[in-house]
């Protein structure tokens, strides 16, 4: 399991695929201009909300209420990161009418790569996770994310940085 203050590994994000490029897999230049410390902003922090679950209302309805209520200046430091492929996401964001913005922050991670390697899987259960990091590091991480505060629980995790 991974903890608060463990090294935040910038690989998992590599095997992640964006719903923005067709599902094609990151790389290490994709992947770059996701984790701030391997691009310009090294000292800025990434939040993450994933959940493995197919098809989640939860994280839906989550992306929904966030890409609306959260300042601008957070929701352009969050992805949700999920495991549906790339077309059961590109037809939930054609009927949801979502933004640009908000698809451009989905990421796929189908083989559960990144979930594992940030434990972020539940530990009983599968569910909602959130971790912030920074400076190559985990500042926050909270499994079983309850959707319904998911945005104090956001802002209060951000302030504490």
């Amino acid at each position: 399991l991974r903890f608060v203050d463990d090294p935040a590994p910038a690989e998992p994000f590599e095997t992640l695929a964006s719903v923005q490029s067709k599902g094609e897999v990151l790389g290490k230049s994709g992947a770059s201009r996701v984790v701030p410390w391997l691009g310009a902003k090294s000292d800025d922090y990434l939040i993450i909300i994933s959940d493995p679950r197919p098809t989640s209302f939860q994280l839906r309805d989550t992306i929904e209420v966030l890409s609306t209520n959260l300042p601008r200046s957070v929701r352009d430091k969050l992805i949700y990161i999920n495991a549906d492929s790339y077309g059961t996401n590109k037809k939930w964001l054609k009927k949801s009418n979502m933004s640009i913005s908000t698809a451009s922050s989905i990421y796929i991670d189908e083989g559960l790569h990144w979930m594992r390697a940030y434990s972020a899987l539940g530990t009983k259960r599968y569910s909602m996770t959130l971790v912030i990091i920074q400076n190559e590091r985990i500042k926050t991480i909270k499994r079983e994310l309850d959707d319904a505060f998911a945005e104090e629980i956001i802002l209060s995790a951000i302030e504490e940085l």
